[in-house]
């Protein structure tokens, strides 16, 4: 302890006894501070000072006028004498060309050109067709400092004072001329205007009552459309379910088809069989009329009954084929099966026609029997020749029908499967469209009801306006025509360019820009005071200084010599919270706390610099520099870290700046909780690595120190 606190005594000595020594520790003191103090004030307030940026204004305008305003506006020219009055920026008025030019140059900051059809454009606003009257504006972003990307409030705060400027201008000149309107009704010509103006407001009243009643008419059909939709729905699940039931019938007609396909050959079978013994029994039948004939003259009268009989039978036969001849057109059987059918229905007439006639003359069979024999037994054998072509035709024709039929069904079956699946899929699809397209609808619905009532509202105070004006016409009241149509466009054109008014209440308020930038140049300063520190001052004393001192450790040179560095920093630290506060005007909510933390500041800033200069030497105040050049980015000084690169986000907490600033700025507007007393906590980590750093490291380092130094003189070049 005893050579620390002598190796400081001789450094303290050593400023007494030379008055340079002094004077450039006094200045050591003095610039960083100055430094801070200085830019404070260059940002105090710099956007207080926009009259004096350069804004060219060109003025192109044409001018309006029209049969209902028989005077020419020109809003340009009014915008062109109300700037004349504005003071906010030095508006240089020049010519389309030279502000165009004037803003590529960089004469202007910016250049604002009024078009030809800027008054016409505003007017449209009284027209079915409104049309935005736009403003050419230009500015130059690479001549001027204050831009977009340079500060947050830089050239777009100032882009929206022009824009308010030019909003509250141009509604002062379109309201000034409404009021000149109202002026224009003393004059002689008030009946012309007042007839067009009721007419347009008649119209408009018109058009909004239309307006409003296809309004409702789309809501009822909205409502419509979504019951219809209610209903598909309903259908279509209908549908699917009759489909499923229609296939479930088909499926067991076409499976009974098979069955009665089988059953229908086995019938076919049965009837060609009939009809084949009935065929075949026509040869008994022969047989029996010719033996009844040979005994016609021994038995007349049993001979007629056998022949009646016969008849009988054959009548019943043509009947049954009669009957089978109707079914089978019902059923739609037409060509060659009927046309058998009909030959073997003569055959059989013809038959039973040449039996009657034998029963009759059987009186006189000995002369007619053989003439009778023979017709008969050609009439049996033409009915067995057409029976039998009937059976074929009919067995060939019943069983296309039944082939046919089968297939159709079998068809129509595969159809109607086709039919259920397409419906079932068309069902699940819509079911959940029908939902969601249902409660659309609805809201759809809702809003087209609120907009027809926002209308017919808006028709409501248009015609009543309408009637107002109507009656202080018909009167002559010029009076109530003024409070209609109003006449104090200044105050609402004050109005139409800020419409809303922002209530701010500043949480731990910052009152001007030097306040908000005052942390972050303190602790820039202290940091290259601190590099001033060590490269104006030797950070090893000179062999004759440790003369006459016994044992002398490193840490005891390390400790000692850096006594009169903390010296300097520690006066560093208060000329520049007494500077801060009483001669720039910082604001300073907790004076002696801002004072404590500019003071402890210094002195971890200039440890961590004398740190690195004691160990590594002219590499130390190498890496000094870059540690400050990479505090300036990523800090947050000037931009929210948020803003910074993802690099800076990352290494913001580990940066000594980022904790003092913090302190700082809770001093100055205000702390919150234990805010200030982290900050400097993590302040004294800081402190306690370069302490822990250069205790341990300074003699291990020197002998390394003392190489670099050695080569670096080898070169007579550094």
């Amino acid at each position: 302890m005893h050579n620390i606190l002598a190796i400081f005594k001789n450094d303290v000595l050593a400023l007494k006894t030379s008055v340079i020594a002094a004077i450039v520790a006094i200045g050591l003191i003095l610039v960083p501070p100055m430094y801070a103090w200085l830019t404070t004030l260059g940002f105090w307030d710099p956007y207080a000072n926009t009259g004096s940026i350069k804004v060219a204004v060109a003025n192109e305008d044409e001018g309006y006028s029209s049969a209902l305003i028989p005077t020419k506006i020109n809003a340009g020219d009014q915008v062109i004498s109300a700037l004349h009055e504005n003071d906010s920026f030095d508006w240089v008025f020049v010519s389309e060309q030279e502000a165009v030019d004037g803003a590529h140059s960089g004469e202007y900051y910016a250049a604002i050109v009024i078009p030809k059809d800027f008054t016409k454009n505003l007017m449209t606003v009284f027209s079915d067709h409104a049309t935005k009257a736009e403003i050419t504006y230009y500015t130059n972003e690479k001549e001027n400092a204050i831009a977009p990307r340079v500060t947050a409030e830089g050239a777009t705060e100032l882009q929206d004072e022009i824009d308010q400027t030019f909003t509250k201008t141009v509604a002062n000149i379109a309201l000034s001329t409404t009021s000149s309107l109202t002026d224009f009704l003393n004059g002689d010509n008030i009946m012309n205007y007042a007839s067009l103006l009721l007419h347009e407001l008649d119209n408009a009243v018109e058009d909004l009552d239309a307006a409003q009643l296809e309004v409702k008419g789309l809501s009822s059909m909205v409502g419509d459309s979504a019951t219809l939709l209610a209903g598909s729905s309903t259908l279509l699940s209908n549908t699917k379910n009759a489909t499923n039931t229609t296939n479930k019938l088909l499926s067991e007609a076409s499976n009974g088809l098979s069955s009665a396909d089988e059953a229908l050959g086995n019938i076919t079978d049965e009837v060609n069989g009939a009809i084949t013994s009935n065929a075949s029994s026509y040869d008994e039948l022969s047989s029996a009329i010719n033996a009844a004939l040979d005994s016609a003259s021994q038995d007349p009268a049993a001979t007629e009954q056998l022949l009646g009989s016969i008849s009988g039978s054959l009548a019943s036969t043509k009947t049954l084929y009669e009957q089978m001849k109707n079914d089978l057109q019902a059923a739609g059987v037409s060509g060659t099966a009927l046309d058998t059918i009909d030959a073997a229905i003569a055959t059989l007439a013809r038959l039973q026609q040449a039996v009657d006639s034998a029963k009759t003359d059987v009186s006189t069979i000995s002369t007619t029997t053989a003439d009778a024999r023979t017709k008969i037994n050609e009439e049996l054998a033409n009915a067995k020749k057409d029976i039998t072509e009937m059976n074929s035709s009919l067995e060939e024709t019943l069983k296309q029908q039944t082939a046919s039929l089968a297939s159709d069904l079998s068809a129509l079956k595969s159809s109607s499967v086709e039919l259920s699946d397409s419906l079932t899929e068309i069902s699940n699809n819509l079911s959940g469209t029908a939902s969601n397209l249902s409660t659309n609808m609805e809201a759809l619905q809702g809003s087209l009801d609120n907009t027809a009532n926002v209308l017919g509202t808006i028709e409501s105070n248009l015609a009543k306006t309408r009637d107002d004006l109507k009656e202080a016409i018909s009167t002559s009241n010029i009076d109530e025509i003024r409070k209609i149509i109003g006449n104090n466009p200044e105050a609402i054109a004050a109005f139409l360019s800020a419409p809303t008014v922002l209530e701010k209440h500043p949480v731990y308020e910052m009152k001007s820009n030097g306040d908000t930038m005052s942390a972050f140049y303190s602790s820039l300063s202290l940091w290259i005071g601190a590099i001033f520190l060590v490269a104006l001052t030797s950070v090893n004393p000179t062999k004759r200084r440790l003369e006459g001192l016994k044992d002398v450790k490193p840490h005891q040179v390390y400790l000692g010599r850096y006594g009169i560095f903390a010296c300097i920093a520690i006066l560093q630290g208060i000329v520049l919270c007494i500077g801060n506060v009483f001669f720039v005007g910082v604001q300073c909510e907790h004076f002696w706390l801002y004072l404590l933390a500019c003071i402890f500041c210094a002195i971890v800033f200039s440890n961590i610099v004398y740190t690195l200069t004691t160990c590594f030497g002219n590499v130390g105040k190498a890496i000094a520099i870059i540690a400050l050049v990479m505090q300036l980015g990523g800090s947050g000084g000037i931009f929210p870290i948020q803003m910074s690169a993802p690099f800076f986000q990352a290494i913001y907490p580990w940066l000594p700046f980022a904790h003092s600033m913090e302190a700082f700025q809770g001093c100055i507007a205000g702390i919150y909780g234990m805010q200030y007393w982290i900050s400097m906590l993590c302040l004294g980590g800081f402190l306690a690595v370069s302490l822990v750093f250069g205790l341990a490291l300074h003699k291990p380092l020197a002998k390394l120190n003392s190489f670099v130094v050695k080569k670096l003189d080898e070169t007579q070049l550094l």
